[in-house]
């Protein structure tokens, strides 16, 4: 019960059934892993991360687990923690391209861009359409002053999403950085026709014509 109802998008009714079935015994795996679900779901990563790991003290082979639980400890800022449990999920199951994207991402929040990139690499080449992946790829390359490959991955990450201000702004700074100025202009005017609010992009096109 408490599992349908959390896939039928009613987790805190699920919370409620399976606390009720642990009342029965308290190492019951699938409601350990449901609670950890559910609260995650309600936005209380902290709860989840409990239950989560009470499921792994009873199982340390379920990839989707340590998954979930390195998304929950990524969400409260738990970075070091996060990467253990995205390596144990991609040691578990190493076709899992989100595993690698989330994986890099906690990477670069320690700063740690080689392998972030390697990460984000290894996503690609489980889903080369990924464009979130292609995106933080260009990041972590332009992080490290690689700004003619920054420009590819930014460049493959549009031609699959078009209209991401984010990623027109970050390409322009990648063009400003290499002195082509025309593309660097162009980009930057697609990010202000995407988000009219880009104080940066108003800023830096300034800057350009001022040059």
């Amino acid at each position: 019960m408490g599992n349908l109802l959390f896939e039928t998008n009613h987790p805190e009714n699920a919370i409620q059934y399976h606390k009720h079935a642990l009342t029965y015994n308290p190492k019951e795996l699938q409601a350990l892993i449901g609670l950890g679900n559910a609260y995650y779901d309600t936005q209380d990563p902290k709860e989840s991360i409990k239950y989560y790991k009470e499921a792994i003290k009873i199982d340390d082979g379920l990839s989707d687990v340590h998954y979930n639980l390195g998304n929950a400890l990524y969400l409260v800022e738990k970075i070091e923690d996060a990467i253990y449990h995205y390596k144990a999920a991609i040691k578990l199951n190493p076709k899992k391209a989100e595993s690698f994207y989330n994986l890099g991402n906690a990477l670069c929040v320690k700063s740690d861009y080689d392998e972030a990139i390697q990460s984000y690499q290894t996503a690609l080449e489980l889903d080369p359409k990924n464009a979130p992946a292609l995106y933080n790829l260009g990041n972590a390359l332009y992080m490290i002053n690689k700004y003619e490959e920054a420009v590819n991955s930014y460049q493959r990450a549009l031609q699959i999403n078009d209209s991401s201000p984010e990623c027109h702004f970050n390409l322009a700074s990648a063009y400003n950085d290499l002195k082509d100025l025309k593309r660097a202009l162009h980009h930057y005017q697609r990010a202000v026709e995407l988000d009219g609010d880009n104080v940066d992009a108003y800023i830096c096109m300034g800057n350009i014509f001022e040059s």
